[in-house]
């Protein structure tokens, strides 16, 4: 089995918009097992299906909770990590977490 790709999603989506993430991602690794990691927003009807595991926790509150996360992303064996809130109005936080997840993982952006 190919190393998984993660997905990183904080902020809510249209139905467009995951239609065309998940287009962009099976193109990209075919055969390869994606997980997400979210906010706790809605999430497509076939996200269950897509996705091998489904993170809910991006958004965590306190320090214990914020250093379990970066061990999670650490420990993940991710071939790549997709920061899907976009260049412009990325997160600060994910933008934070590339360089302290190690080993580091290639990130990319998710341009839809």
């Amino acid at each position: 089995m190919r190393a998984p790709v993660l997905l990183i999603r904080l902020r809510p989506w249209q139905d467009v918009e995951w239609e065309r993430a998940r287009a962009t991602l099976e193109a990209a690794h075919p055969d390869t097992p994606f997980w997400l990691l979210s906010a706790g927003q809605p999430l497509p009807s076939w996200a269950g299906a897509f996705f091998h595991e489904i993170w809910q926790d991006g958004a965590p509150r306190g320090p214990g909770r914020w250093l379990s996360l970066m061990r999670r992303l650490s420990w993940g064996g991710f071939a790549v990590i997709y920061d899907g809130e976009g260049p412009e109005d990325g997160a600060a936080q994910i933008k934070l977490w590339r360089f302290l997840v190690r080993p580091a993982p290639e990130w990319r952006v998710l341009r839809l």
